[in-house]
């Protein structure tokens, strides 16, 4: 398995190339973004694929390690998986330091301020854009995290999307989340579509928020495949549960 991996170093220059390399010749994934590999390529993965071949089985480990439980006769396409996520947390890792801010805004009341910071992380196999949400008291430069959005593509700065609602309230949303401060800003509670278990996952994201001093409000939720499509969701206490 370590000659493997030294193969691929051999055939692509960077560490992102040679993880899907990996993934894409020898599992059905064609990198950790889980989209899925040519079948016509990949080798000895599937049983319905042209190349199968029977499969690697356990072979290229020693005894030892080698693992016959049903379900797992193809080691080395369990292998290379495991062996990319671990290349992917370490790489993500690595890439997250430092990262230069590459926009930066801020509003702020009486009480507080809100800020938007965006930064590129170039996370392994491809690099995306956060944006963080952040608060602080008016004569402080103690800031805290709001909340963190992150989009595929370099989009400006939200700023119709941070709204305050009096002096110790205020709310955000971008894409999927939406997150609101009753103190000041000094704490934040964050409402994400797609959580586990919400029926609206990866299927809409949030057009419009619209919330008042007395905690009711709507959120208007729109396809992704048509933004005409709106589903409204209300909610009595400020956004912490939408119905």
């Amino acid at each position: 398995m370590a000659l493997l991996a030294y193969k691929a170093g051999g055939v692509w220059s960077d560490a992102g190339s040679r993880i899907s390399g990996l993934l894409n010749g020898l599992t059905e994934l064609s990198g950790v973004t889980m989209g899925e590999s040519d079948p016509n390529y990949r080798v000895g993965v599937m049983r319905n694929d042209p190349y199968y071949g029977g499969g690697f089985n356990t072979r290229g480990f020693r005894s030892e390690y080698q693992d016959h439980t049903a379900g797992s006769e193809n080691q080395v396409r369990h292998f290379v998986g495991w062996f990319a996520a671990g290349a992917f947390a370490i790489l993500s890792a690595c890439h997250r330091q430092d990262q230069p801010d590459l926009q930066r805004w801020q509003t702020t009341n009486s009480v507080f301020n809100i800020r938007i910071v965006e930064r590129q992380e170039k996370r392994f196999p491809l690099s995306r854009f956060c944006y963080y949400f952040q608060s602080t008291a008016k004569d402080s430069d103690q800031w805290h995290e709001a909340m963190t959005e992150c989009t595929d593509d370099d989009i400006s700065i939200p700023h119709d999307q941070v709204r305050f609602i009096n002096g110790q309230m205020a709310y955000v949303f971008m894409v999927y989340k939406y997150a609101i401060t009753t103190d000041g800003g000094n704490s934040w509670t964050v409402w994400d579509v797609n959580d586990a278990g919400n029926k609206y996952s990866r299927q809409l994201f949030i057009k419009e928020a619209d919330v008042s001093v007395d905690g009711s409000g709507t959120l208007i939720l729109a396809s992704r495949s048509d933004v005409t499509q709106t589903t409204r969701l209300h909610t009595t206490d400020f956004g912490h549960s939408w119905k």
